[in-house]
């Protein structure tokens, strides 16, 4: 998946919980608690924060 998304510059949206999984993948998180944005930034702000 990340081979298509550099090839395409796609942008893909992914709901998923699993951190590792996200810091794999993803360039930016948006974290949503009740259809508001709580925190957002890179897969590295996420884990340390």
């Amino acid at each position: 998946m990340k081979n298509l998304i550099e090839k395409t510059e796609a942008t893909i949206v992914m709901i998923i919980h699993d951190m590792e999984i996200v810091s794999q993948y993803a360039s930016r998180v948006v974290v949503i608690n009740a259809g508001r944005v709580v925190i957002e930034g890179s897969p590295n702000e996420m884990i340390f924060s």
